[in-house]
């Protein structure tokens, strides 16, 4: 049987659960039909005060354990920073090439997930392991990393991606940019990111809402994502504000954590929201369902996305969808399943939210949308990327 070795530094864990739960989705999946191994290192910081907490909450994740047919081995490696910001993609080479051999010397194939610095690693890698390698890009990666103002991180990006044997776009917009980086047409591979049935499916709204303490009266507005300014949430936060001096009766709820918790909560102050936006904090990826059944509409206000699988699993649950027209996201969204905005600012968001809830959406159509893009079926156009190469 093809052993492969998925090496990510995204992947759910105790300490961050909400990390990585695609790549974890996919895992599953490809390990029903190869052997699997995934290589997660797990950054340590030094021996300071400050960084302490982070240092202790990742001890708790487990060096190795078994999950759902597949092994995850997670070595430490170590950062320094400031000091090692420029040396940072050696160390991780030197990571990925020292897990592998110790674990999955015997693999027939590196896949990488994420190209900034991982795919440059995982060349290095490859080289001395003698290994051929696909690197899957998810957008932040590009659309942040490689970048003109950001030289240095755009040619690491670039000579990893060149070296791959395959390089796969989660949509065709990032695909179209890997290819503006000069990276050969041919190579460039087109697999999204898909959704488990088992997890997202139709609920109750009512039944939901009573599990998770909701409002059942009013009208319920829900958006997953980091707390990260490429997601717009300040931006979003504006619009709801304007909706509810307009007249608009609703509460919104926002999944997720991030840098810009204290600067939201703020804003929410400020707009005069306390008690209809909330920042709901991080849940687990099998408690998402529940809130996705049980909002009304799920938001997506991104600046920048690759393949945005909350849309998908929104839509998988019956949920439309009012999104950003921005990566591959007007792909997904129909006619039947959401409405696409025309641009991110709040003067858009204000407009998508306003038209997009006035529409009539059968649940049934809504979740036939979805069906094409399971994780089997994504998962068996990655096979023969596989079989391309071993």
């Amino acid at each position: 049987m093809m052993k492969i070795a998925l090496v990510t530094r995204m992947f759910p864990s105790d300490y961050e659960p909400y990390s990585g739960t695609f790549v974890y989705e996919q895992a599953r999946e490809i390990a029903k039909r190869v052997n699997l191994i995934v290589i997660n290192p797990v950054v340590r910081y030094p021996s300071l005060p400050r960084y302490n907490g982070l240092n202790h909450k990742r001890k708790e994740i487990p060096k190795y354990q078994r999950l759902d047919g597949f092994y995850v081995y997670s070595p430490n490696y170590w950062y320094l920073p400031k000091v090692q910001n420029k040396y940072a993609h050696w160390n991780l080479a030197l990571t990925f090439s020292l897990a592998i051999w110790h674990k999955a010397r015997d693999a027939q194939l590196i896949h990488v997930h994420n190209a900034m610095p991982d795919a440059f690693a995982g060349l290095i890698a490859g080289r001395i392991l003698r290994k051929p390698m696909v690197v899957t890009c998810h957008g932040s990666d590009i659309n942040t990393w490689a970048v003109p103002e950001l030289p240095s991180s755009r040619r690491l990006i670039i000579s990893g991606l060149m070296h791959a044997q395959r390089v796969i776009a989660v949509s065709n917009a990032l695909g179209q940019k890997i290819k503006e980086l000069g990276i050969e047409k041919e190579k460039i591979r087109i697999i999204s990111n898909g959704f488990n049935p088992d997890l997202f499916f139709p609920m109750n709204q009512h039944d939901c809402r009573k599990a998770l303490g909701l409002p059942l009266d009013k009208r319920i507005y829900l958006s997953v994502g980091a707390l990260r300014p490429v997601k717009g949430f300040n931006c979003l936060i504006s619009a709801y504000g304007q909706l509810k001096r307009s007249g608009l009766d609703f509460v919104a709820y926002i999944i997720g954590e991030g840098k810009e918790r204290e600067k939201l909560e703020n804003q929410i102050k400020k707009e005069g929201l306390e008690g209809t936006v909330f920042l709901a904090g991080t849940f687990a990826h099998k408690e998402i369902p529940t809130w996705m059944n049980a909002a009304d509409y799920v938001v997506v206000s991104s600046k920048n996305e690759g393949w945005p699988c909350n849309v998908v699993e929104s839509i998988a649950c019956g949920t439309p969808v009012l999104a950003t027209p921005v990566g591959g996201i007007p792909k997904i969204i129909t006619h039947a399943s959401g409405y696409l905005g025309s641009g991110t600012s709040r003067k858009d968001l204000i407009d998508m939210i306003t038209k997009g809830s006035n529409r009539t959406y059968s649940r049934t159509e809504v979740i036939a949308c979805a069906q094409t893009h399971t994780w089997q079926s994504e998962v068996t156009q990655l096979m023969q990327v596989y079989k391309e190469l071993c």
